[in-house]
């Protein structure tokens, strides 16, 4: 009696080592069988793209400053369940382009939407990219010095190029 109760542990490790080998085998037997990989769902892939725009650009005062101030507000636009549901867009990169020195600075929404970056004075592109929705380029916006702007767009799904927008007569 006092060896099968010795031989116990052993035995019950055994089973053990045995079921977590056969639980990572079938669970990663299905990827090793698989061709190609898709990316998404296929719900995604077919529900319509949607277009992204600006909402408003407008400049909203002057400060007594050299650097400009950009800030605004970044809206989706989905179309999930049939429905349209437009809601804030958290996390979306916003890049700012230098036209004269093709520098590039950054800003990330938070969680509400809204950016907010200082730059120099200057005429940047603007561009607002986010996985799983259409990009949008506003070119040649121009800032001056102690310049306040507010820019809200809204960006619609879809895996599009992005939508380039030129402004040519707002300063």
């Amino acid at each position: 009696m006092y060896k099968a109760t010795k031989l116990l542990p052993v035995n019950m490790k055994l089973q053990k080592r045995k079921l977590i080998f056969l639980f990572f085998a079938t669970a990663f037997a299905g990827c090793a069988k698989k061709v190609h990989v898709e990316c998404g769902t296929p719900e995604l892939i077919n529900m319509p793209s949607i277009e992204s725009k600006v909402l408003s650009l407008r400049t909203i005062g002057i400060a007594d400053t050299t650097a400009a101030l950009i800030s605004g507000l970044v809206l989706s636009k989905d179309s999930a369940d049939k429905k349209v549901i437009i809601d804030t867009l958290a996390f979306t990169l916003v890049s700012f382009i230098n036209r004269e020195t093709s520098d590039s600075v950054s800003a990330v929404a938070g969680k509400d939407g809204t950016f907010r970056k200082y730059l120099m004075a200057g005429s940047y592109d603007i561009q607002f990219g986010m996985i799983g929705y259409n990009r949008l380029r506003i070119e040649n916006v121009s800032f001056g010095s102690g310049e306040l702007k507010e820019l809200d767009v809204l960006l619609g799904h879809g895996n599009s190029r992005p939508k380039v927008l030129k402004i040519k007569s707002f300063q």
